[in-house]
């Protein structure tokens, strides 16, 4: 059995399953929520101030009403790839990860999967049908929010005062180079997944030793210096304000005060990049030295 076939069966597996299948929708559902509830917040407190001020003043209220409104798609989009559906993508990726092999150890199938093919390949093709399933959650996620910003929201250029201040081409590039950065760091999140699957004897071992120290680090990654630059922890959208994807949510609103960095997208590609390798090389050593 080729790595390919492997690929291949674990994709089948993953997206067959009623777990896979979950996996997939809740990213989306969250990042498509979060867009409407927060529309929703909107709508109401426009209403909210429309009934306390009334008359002229309710004039004025109607205006600021249409002003939200007329604010474009891009910063509720942003909203929706950085939140919640993103932090909900994150741990599904360090889970899917960390059950890969741990699943078939457990089963007792994993020596079955080595006679078949060589470890390097099993976990090479693991890994990756791992970074695929995390992709397509990625793209479910931004489908749904890109039509949940859409239902209250023009895909439009940012305009102030008669001023444009970023156009739609440009505010597309924005989303793209964002997401192009970010996506590094969630790949990175399932192939730490596989390398403590590839250390630990059973899926419980591999849940937790995944999340715990995953969430440690997310946590108090500011005291951690300029160490930090060195982690895709820093670069995932995990209680990260350096995540691509949680800076988009200013960026897309041409915020003054907030820009890319000279060299922070390529960094915040190349670190968990990187970091994915190490971690399947980790992987395919472990599995040399130890027993299916």
């Amino acid at each position: 059995m080729s790595a390919l076939a492997i690929v291949r069966a674990e994709l089948f597996r993953l997206t067959r399953t009623r777990a896979g299948r979950i996996g997939l929708v809740v990213p989306a559902l969250l990042g498509a929520g979060q867009v409407m509830v927060a529309e929703l917040v909107a709508t109401l407190r426009a209403a909210r101030e429309l009934a306390e001020r009334g008359g002229d003043g309710g004039a004025a209220a109607i205006g600021g009403g249409a002003e939200v409104a007329a604010e474009p798609a891009f910063g509720p989009l942003a909203d929706g790839l950085g939140g919640l559906g993103a932090m909900a993508l994150v741990m599904i990726a360090l889970l899917t990860g960390a059950f890969t092999l741990a699943r078939e150890r457990d089963q007792g199938s994993l020596p079955q999967w080595y006679l078949a093919r060589s470890r390097a390949a099993v976990v090479v093709g693991k890994a990756a049908a791992t970074c695929v399933y995390v992709v397509l959650a990625f793209l479910a996620l931004f489908l749904a929010t890109f039509a949940a910003a859409a239902l209250g929201h023009d895909y439009s250029a940012i305009v102030e005062d008669g001023f444009e201040m970023a156009s739609a081409a440009e505010q597309w590039h924005e989303v793209a180079l964002a997401a192009g950065a970010g996506l590094p760091a969630l790949l990175c999140c399932a192939c730490f997944g596989v390398l403590v699957s590839a250390a630990t004897p059973s899926v419980g071992a591999a849940a937790i030793g995944a999340i715990v120290p995953f969430t440690l680090l997310a946590l108090f990654q500011s005291g951690l210096g300029a160490a930090a630059d060195r982690l895709f922890i820093t670069y995932a959208p995990f209680f990260s304000e350096r995540s691509p994807l949680a800076r988009l949510s200013k960026v897309a609103r041409a915020f003054s005060d907030t820009h890319w960095e000279a060299g922070e997208l390529l960094n915040a590609a190349l670190v968990p990049g990187v970091e994915a390798i190490a971690c399947i090389a980790l992987a395919w050593l472990i599995t040399r030295s130890r027993e299916g």
